[in-house]
């Protein structure tokens, strides 16, 4: 699913002054995730269509601060994750050491995990930067490759939709149906896009080729044989 809106110039051409190597496919590709931290209308994105070496993400976040200030790159060398973020609200700082610790002059802190050998750990702190509503990770004794196999989930997914009806990802996830017991799915799902389209009206104003563009969130529920967490 290919971007909705045509890629930010100034975005495309950072990514590719940082990695130089790069061609303009997958510079291009890297820009897409990018985008819609771009536009404003993510907090986080977890880069996961183009894997980075740690030396890559410290130059794309240089890279990155040098267009667009509030914005810098985490990498975690345990599972070579790495996220692009906008800067956290001052109430998450006390919550996580690694971040709290990010300042301007740092557009590329590497996290710590507090148990390297249970990278899982990493789970709900992603789940929370990728504005997730719902994250949550399973008891290490209940852990595995297909812990949630054969188990009812609910699906989450939301869009940005262009004029023309070109969609565009801007998140999805998932939890176990037997979490909605506790929860509204329905609530969980109409707050996301409140927030989603709040953002949306917010990007427009500096960023106009966003216009007429809508949010659509959709959820349904599925069993898979195979779950990867």
């Amino acid at each position: 699913m290919g971007p909705a809106v045509p890629l930010p110039e100034k975005l495309l051409k950072a990514v590719q002054r940082a990695l130089p190597r790069w061609n303009r496919r997958r510079c291009a590709t890297l820009a897409g995730e990018l985008s819609t931290l771009w536009w404003g209308l993510r907090t986080a994105v977890l880069l996961d269509t183009c894997s980075l070496e740690e030396d890559e993400a410290a130059a794309l976040g240089t890279a990155l601060q040098a267009v667009q200030k509030n914005v810098f790159v985490a990498y975690e060398p345990v599972s070579g994750q790495t996220l692009a973020l906008d800067n956290p609200p001052t109430s998450f700082h006390a919550l996580l050491t690694s971040l709290s610790a990010h300042s301007p002059s740092s557009p590329s802190p590497c996290l710590t995990l507090p148990s390297p050998d249970h990278p899982t750990n990493l789970i709900p702190l992603v789940g929370f930067l990728l504005d997730y509503p719902v994250a949550y990770y399973l008891s290490h004794e209940r852990g595995g490759r297909n812990c949630l196999g054969g188990e009812e989930l609910v699906v989450t997914e939301a869009e940005l939709v262009e004029p023309g009806e070109t969609r565009q990802r801007l998140l999805a996830f998932s939890y176990p149906a037997r979490l909605a017991k506790s929860i509204s799915s329905e609530a969980t799902a109409k707050a996301l896009e409140d927030k989603l389209r709040a953002r949306l009206a917010s990007g427009i104003t500096i960023h106009p080729e966003l216009r007429g563009c809508r949010i659509d969130v959709a959820q349904r529920n599925v069993t898979l044989d195979q779950v990867a967490l």
